[in-house]
């Protein structure tokens, strides 16, 4: 049990869901800057409350239990610690451009997001989030505070060492490189 809570809920000081929505966030300004923009305008739709449960019950509510089998063997089995932050990332994708192009306020995500249960694809998803993995380590140059989600080297990552660059550190401490 405490491996499985280390596994899928993170290590340290990165576990709290306010450290996952925080790299949620910055996955989606780097991978979908229109959605970011948008939900940066919109209220308060950048704390992105829609997603809470996504991360508390593990995408349960959201897929059927014949989906959630391999999502969770995706997570448990995925190099990264944090490889819900690209799962969320990867449905945002799918779901988001209608409610940005539908002007949807903060309120209006937030309820859309809860009847948007059992309307995923999970094939789909998974592959958009490997995706964004993928294209997160082949950057020449990854965000040092997206360190942690890039997790352990294996056959995920192939030969490429990624390279972490102090873009913003916080608090002007320099990260350790």
């Amino acid at each position: 049990k405490q491996w499985y809570q280390r596994r899928v809920r993170g290590q340290g000081e990165y576990c709290n869901l306010h450290h996952q929505l925080a790299f949620l966030r910055e996955v989606i300004g780097l991978f979908l800057p229109g959605i970011y923009r948008y939900l940066s305008t919109t209220g308060d739709a950048l704390s992105l409350t829609c997603c809470h449960r996504w991360f508390l019950l593990l995408f349960k509510r959201e897929y059927s239990l014949s989906d959630l089998l391999p999502l969770w063997d995706t997570l448990l089995s995925a190099p990264s610690p944090f490889f819900q932050v690209f799962i969320s990332a990867a449905m945002i994708s799918h779901s988001f451009p209608a409610l940005v192009k539908a002007n949807c306020s903060a309120t209006d995500i937030l309820m859309r997001c809860q009847t948007m249960s059992g309307n995923f694809n999970v094939q789909q998803v998974l592959r958009t989030a490997r995706g964004m993995y993928r294209e997160l380590l082949n950057r020449s140059e990854i965000p040092c505070s997206l360190r942690p989600l890039v997790g352990q080297q294996n056959s995920w990552h192939g030969y490429k060492t990624p390279v972490f660059k102090c873009f913003e550190c916080k608090k002007g401490i320099r990260c350790d490189q």
